[in-house]
């Protein structure tokens, strides 16, 4: 799926399942929430624009699951005043603080693949009070247009 034309949120959240069913299967004592807003499921996504969006969620689980001490992971894709999509990967790990952290390659990473979709990464991390991605993406930048003929 990750390999086609064009990726809808349905198979992009089925890869993060499998993603997640693994991170399981290692040991961490981790529950997991994902929700998605029903009408986005069905949208389909550039190849380029699917594969950023997977990889940044990998990445965001990744660095919960190394250096969090996570319990709990939350993914929630939601649409938000119809023309943007909103992705918050949400861990309620020991958190870190910004100014003792230098932007390792995992960060960079996260916020390279969304500029190079015109998307916007922030994330926000406190000690003792976990770290939230948030990716703000504008839905034509990222969506097939099935009006072009």
């Amino acid at each position: 799926a990750m390999n086609a034309g064009t990726i809808k949120f349905d198979d992009l959240r089925s890869r993060i399942f499998n993603f997640l069913e693994k991170a399981r299967e290692t040991g961490n004592e981790l529950k997991t929430s994902f929700e998605i807003d029903e009408p986005l499921k069905e949208i389909e996504l550039t190849a380029t624009a699917g594969i950023n969006i997977y990889r940044t969620i990998q990445e965001a689980v990744n660095n919960a699951l190394k250096h969090s001490g996570a319990g709990n992971i939350s993914i929630i894709i939601k649409s938000v005043q119809r023309e943007n999509i909103e992705i918050t990967v949400f861990d309620d790990g020991k958190g870190f603080n910004r100014d003792e952290v230098k932007n390792g390659n995992g960060l960079f990473n996260m916020a390279k693949r969304m500029e190079d979709i015109g998307a916007e990464f922030t994330f926000e991390s406190e000690n003792l009070k976990g770290t939230k991605i948030n990716l703000s993406i504008k839905k034509e930048l990222v969506t097939v247009n099935k009006r072009a003929k």
